[in-house]
């Protein structure tokens, strides 16, 4: 699996951590995710996150092809 590259909108942790909304980009599928800064309050915590929902994606999809 690759690795899969978030973007995010946000320019600094510092804006991170004062709880701007965390838009990002997800390369892999092409959709826009939001998620509130408070509820991710660090980085490794947001990409942990967007690797889960590109596991739910995927069995999303291995669902759709079975």
């Amino acid at each position: 699996m690759h690795d899969h590259k978030l973007f995010p909108r946000v320019q600094t942790l510092d804006e991170l951590r004062k709880g701007v909304l965390l838009s990002g980009i997800c390369k892999c599928y092409g959709e826009v995710i939001n998620e509130g800064a408070t509820a991710i309050p660090r980085l490794p915590v947001w990409q942990q996150w967007l690797k889960q929902h590109h596991q739910n994606i995927l069995s999303q999809q291995r669902c759709l092809q079975s």
